[in-house]
């Protein structure tokens, strides 16, 4: 077809342990892996529960021992992996198929990463709302409500989670109003501080005090007079 294209982005990473992964999310086997996130790296034992690609990148949603919860992670940020018969003591079976990972469906102990970031209107979210204990916190999500851009719009429309709840109320303003687990608070920050004047956070006050206060940070760094000494290692 001289119509359909497909626009995936050229990245250069090495994932020899793809196959390996694909075939443990399959068969619900535990793996071990060296995880590089973008504080810390360690080991984790992990349940993978699905893989997938986006934006270029391969992700695997996985129940991690350690965390005794489901999470994504990178792929290629992966190394070491080493099958496991079953996890090390410690973990719960909530999520995780039972603690010996066999028998699980892959389908049935998951929620829906999507289902996570549930529109604000929804049953569900107007349920937890009888749990409010704080501004916007309900239950193990939190209300966040922002006034996006064209171009926010486009950046927040390519998120898999909560893409399909950007909607248009304008001739040049959108609006994403949606349940974020409370687990996923440090992302949100970041992710609606990168939008700069492309998103105004108009709820809750703490994301908008986060972002304000991030980017105080910045504009104390560049406040200050840059570092002579590296100019000078520059010039030698």
């Amino acid at each position: 077809m001289r119509w359909l294209e497909f626009d995936i982005p050229n990245r250069h990473y090495s994932i020899p342990s793809l196959e390996l992964l694909i075939r443990c999310a399959a068969e619900s086997r535990w793996v071990r892996v060296h995880y590089r996130s973008e504080t810390r790296s360690r080991w984790l034992e992990l349940l993978p529960l699905r893989i997938y690609t986006s934006h270029g990148f391969w992700y695997c949603e996985a129940y991690s021992r350690e965390h005794q919860e489901e999470r994504t992670f990178r792929v290629d940020r992966m190394s070491g992996f080493a099958e496991l018969e079953q996890p090390a003591t410690g973990v719960t079976a909530r999520g995780a198929g039972g603690a010996t990972g066999k028998g699980h469906s892959g389908t049935a102990a998951r929620t829906d990463a999507t289902e996570k970031w549930a529109m604000a209107g929804s049953g569900q979210a107007r349920a937890a709302r009888a749990d409010q204990s704080g501004a916007g916190l309900m239950g193990d999500r939190v209300r966040i409500h922002a006034r996006l851009t064209y171009r926010g719009a486009l950046l927040a429309e390519q998120d898999r989670h909560f893409g399909h709840l950007v909607r248009q109320i304008g001739d040049e303003e959108w609006l994403l109003d949606v349940m974020c687990p409370v687990k996923e608070w440090r992302w949100a920050v970041k992710f609606f501080y990168s939008l700069a004047l492309d998103a105004e956070v108009l709820e809750p006050v703490q994301l908008r005090e986060e972002i304000r206060r991030m980017a105080d940070e910045v504009r104390e760094r560049y406040d200050r007079d840059p570092d002579t000494n590296l100019e000078k290692e520059r010039r030698s």
